[in-house]
C-alpha cells in the first residue's frame, strides 16, 4: 500500500472500504461477546514478537519483558473471556505503560530496520487492532512519517490531551467528546516530499508546515465483531459530539516559510468532514489555549524536491519554527492539518505529485490515504529519473 500524502483526494471515493471479514464468530464466552479467531491469535504472535524486541530483559525484580508480558496476558484474557469494556481498559493500560517505558528510554530498538519509535507505534497499532479498535496497519502509514503519538483517552467524562513526542502539535478533548472510550493516533508528515506551498490538504490554497495527521477511533458497539471499514488516510474522520482543540507549529524561515506579510493570516485547516474534495477551516482559529505545546526557534528541517530549480543553497533552506509559532483552532473532527493562506487563491503546486515513493506493490491497489499505488508510482520522479523545471 502506499504510505504516500493525499493529493488525489478523489480517488479515495471508491476505495474506502477495507473488509475485516478474517475475524471469526465464535463467542469465546457466555458474557463476553468477543470472538476468538485464526486473525486474534496472528495478532497476539505479532505482539508478543514485538513485546520481545523492545522490551529487554532487565533484574529479577523489575524485568520489563515480563511485566509487559503479563500485562498482555491480561489483556488478553480480558479480550477472549469478558468484556469489550475490561478489554479496551487492560489494553488501553499496556499502552500507556508501553509510552511510559519508551518516554523514560528504557526501550530497545526492534530487529531490522525499524527505530524504536517506529516499532512502539506498531506495537500500539496492534493492540488497537487487537481490542477491536478500527486502526490501520503499521505498513500504511506513510514512509518518511515521524513523530507517533498513540494517546488512549479512557473515560469519554473526563477531559483528555494528547501531545506529539516532539511537543510540536497537540490535541484537547473536554468532557464527552467521544461517545465512550476513544484514541488519538497522530504522525508528522515529511513536509519536504512537498513543494514550497504545497502540502497534504486537498486545495490550491497555499499550505505552510509543519503537516501532521490525527486520527480518533472508538471501538463500535458489539465489539471486535463488529468491526466496519477501516478509514482513509487524508480523508476527515473522527467526528466529535463538541469541537475539540487542535494546535501545531509553524516553520517562519525557508523555503517552506510564509511571508512576513502573510504569517498574521494564516488558518488552521483539514478535508471538509462532508466534502473531502475541499479544506475546513477550524471553528475559533487562533485559539487553543489548553493545548500546550511548544515551538521553539532554530528546529532544523530537510530540504524541498531536487526537482525544484531557483532554491538557495542547502544550508539556506533550513526550516526554523517560529517563536512562538503555535497556530490553533477547534474542529469537530480529525484528519491532516495544515496552516493555509486563505487569501492565496490558486497556488501554482503541482497537484498529484509528493515526491514519494510506494512501499507497496505496483499492483493499483490502495494506500492507507484511498490513493492507488500504481498512479502515486507513476507520478514519481524516482521511477523515471528527476528533472528540472
Amino acid at each position: 500500500m502506499s504510505r504516500t500524502p493525499i493529493f488525489l483526494a478523489a480517488l479515495a471515493a471508491g476505495f474506502l472500504f477495507i473488509g475485516c471479514s478474517d475475524r471469526g464468530a465464535s463467542p469465546s464466552g457466555p458474557e463476553s461477546g468477543l470472538i476468538v479467531s485464526d486473525h486474534d491469535e496472528a495478532l497476539a504472535g505479532q505482539i508478543r514478537e514485538l513485546i520481545d524486541d523492545l522490551f529487554p530483559e532487565t533484574k529479577e525484580k523489575n524485568n520489563l519483558n515480563r511485566a509487559a508480558n503479563n500485562q498482555f496476558d491480561a489483556a488478553e484474557k480480558a479480550c477472549h473471556q469478558k468484556s469489550q469494556e475490561e478489554c479496551t481498559e487492560k489494553v488501553f493500560s499496556l499502552i500507556d505503560f508501553v509510552n511510559e517505558k519508551h518516554d523514560e528510554g528504557k526501550l530497545l530498538d526492534p530487529d531490522g530496520p525499524q527505530t524504536t519509535d517506529e516499532g512502539v507505534f506498531e506495537l500500539n497499532l496492534l493492540l488497537l487492532q487487537f481490542a477491536g479498535f478500527d486502526v490501520p496497519d503499521f505498513s500504511d502509514v506513510p514512509e518518511d512519517a515521524t513523530d507517533f503519538n498513540v494517546q488512549p483517552c479512557l473515560d469519554p467524562a473526563e477531559v483528555c490531551l494528547a501531545i506529539v513526542p516532539s511537543g510540536f502539535s497537540g490535541v484537547f478533548l473536554p468532557e464527552f467528546a467521544c461517545d465512550g472510550p476513544c484514541v488519538l493516533v497522530a504522525f508528522r508528515y515529511d513536509e519536504t516530499n512537498f513543494f514550497p506551498t504545497d502540502g497534504p490538504l486537498p486545495t490550491d490554497l497555499d499550505q505552510f508546515p509543519l503537516f501532521y495527521d490525527w486520527a480518533k477511533y472508538e471501538v463500535e458497539e458489539g465489539g471486535v465483531d463488529a468491526l466496519g471499514a477501516a478509514r482513509s488516510l487524508g480523508l476527515a474522520q473522527g467526528e466529535f459530539n463538541v469541537p475539540v482543540e487542535v494546535a501545531l507549529c509553524v516553520v517562519e524561515e525557508g523555503a517552506y516559510a510564509p511571508a512576513d506579510e502573510i504569517e498574521g493570516r494564516l488558518e488552521l485547516a483539514h478535508p471538509d468532514p462532508d466534502n473531502p474534495d475541499e479544506i475546513e477551516f477550524g471553528i475559533d482559529n487562533g485559539n487553543s489555549p489548553n493545548v500546550p505545546i511548544e515551538c521553539p526557534e532554530n528546529l532544523s528541517g530537510g530540504d524541498p524536491p531536487t526537482v525544484l530549480t531557483g532554491l538557495a543553497p542547502a544550508g539556506e533552506r533550513r526550516l526554523t519554527l517560529a517563536s512562538p509559532g503555535k497556530l490553533g483552532s477547534a474542529f469537530t473532527a480529525m484528519s491532516p492539518f495544515a496552516a493555509v493562506d486563505p487569501e492565496s487563491g490558486e497556488s501554482v503546486s503541482v497537484s498529484g505529485f509528493d515526491g514519494t515513493r510506494s512501499r507497496a506493490p505496483l499492483d493499483g491497489g490502495t494506500g492507507f490515504d484511498g490513493t492507488s499505488t500504481l498512479v502515486n508510482a507513476l507520478l514519481d520522479p524516482d521511477n523515471f529519473g528527476a528533472s528540472g523545471t
